[in-house]
């Protein structure tokens, strides 16, 4: 084999193998650079942390990370409050719709029949007043004084006087006292229509003791199963409320909800 350019040009030292020579000369390179680039690349080299440095490493990412969610958390609830108002400042505008019925003398008058309680025989009170309330939102007088939108899940608006006399009838949150005082009058309107239904079936009811076991078993239906019963109950005709009436608040290009 042939000694031409087995030489090392930063050593002269000499090679009798190009193999040997051309794994020396790697090594060299980095040793004949010059001191300056050697600095720099020990610079590039990063000291392992210890555990206890990693530890505290991890401490101060985690309160970091922290923040950044508490700060995200109250932007959502300024977000959320905005479109909040913006909703509702639009609904008490001049263009806002004005029903010609409050909530209260509304709900007050709500339909229940007897077909109304056929789904309460069949399963429960909730799907009874599900029925009845889908046909009382279909009646327009020519609108119905309660409303909610899309881009603000669970809040539903009813056109409502305060509660004082003196206070202006106006769009308002529907709140969790309101709300309770419009099912149960809805649960009472049940209440009246199965009396009536059980006068005029008396004979029905009573004709066989497998009879007489079933209006035993919708009453406890019409009446509820407990406090527990009624909680669940109130909560799922909330959420169904507000998915049956919600509109798209889109529409109103002239505000702006987010």
């Amino acid at each position: 084999m042939t000694d031409d350019g087995n030489h090392c040009k930063y050593c002269n030292r000499h090679f009798r193998f190009k193999d040997l020579h051309d794994q020396h000369i790697i090594t060299c390179e980095y040793f004949y650079r010059s001191k300056r680039q050697r600095d720099r690349d020990i610079d590039l080299l990063e000291t392992v942390p210890t555990a206890q440095e990693q530890f505290k490493l991890i401490q101060h990412l985690t309160q970091k990370l922290a923040h950044v969610e508490n700060e995200l958390i109250k932007l959502k609830t300024m977000t959320v409050a905005r479109k909040r108002k913006a909703i509702l400042e639009w609904l008490n505008s001049a263009s806002g719709p004005k029903p010609e019925v409050t909530f209260q003398t509304w709900y007050k008058s709500t339909l229940v029949t007897f077909e109304h309680l056929q789904p309460l025989f069949d399963q429960d009170i909730t799907e009874g007043m599900k029925h009845s309330l889908r046909d009382y939102f279909a009646c327009k007088i020519p609108m119905i004084p309660i409303c909610a939108f899309a881009q603000k899940p669970g809040t539903i608006y009813v056109w409502s006087a305060g509660d004082t006399p003196e206070s202006a009838v106006q769009w308002r949150m529907l709140d969790a006292v309101m709300y309770t005082k419009w099912i149960d009058r809805v649960a009472h309107r049940f209440l009246e229509t199965f009396l009536k239904w059980q006068m005029e079936n008396s004979h029905r009811i009573r004709a066989t003791e497998e009879d007489k076991d079933r209006n035993i078993s919708n009453m406890r239906k019409l009446n509820g199963l407990g406090h527990t019963y009624e909680e669940r109950r109130r909560s799922e005709l909330r959420k169904w409320v507000f998915g049956t009436i919600a509109q798209d608040f889109v529409n109103h290009a002239d505000v702006e909800y987010v």
